[in-house]
């Protein structure tokens, strides 16, 4: 039966020649973890509302998950990022 635990997986794996795919896959996902993670602070400029939110680097941009402010702000933000 496949462990489900990523860091058991990996170290079950080093001295195994025959890795399957989902081994390799979570010696990769270890390596790359805390790579292009960036802390982001949006402001919304019409309420004042903060949100803290972690994010990741894709295609040249931070994307977080982040929609709209709680008063229905989608566009008008003040946003700062910085590398974690």
């Amino acid at each position: 039966m496949r462990e489900t635990n990523p860091k058991s997986a990996v170290w079950n794996c080093r001295g195994n020649v025959n890795n399957t795919f989902d081994d390799v896959y979570w010696m990769a996902v270890k390596t790359m973890k805390n790579e292009g993670r960036y802390m982001v602070t949006i402001r919304c400029n019409q309420c004042g509302e903060r949100f803290t939110l972690k994010g990741k680097m894709r295609k040249g941009k931070v994307e977080t998950g982040f929609k709209r402010c709680l008063c229905n702000n989608e566009s008008d933000f003040e946003i700062r990022s910085e590398k974690i």
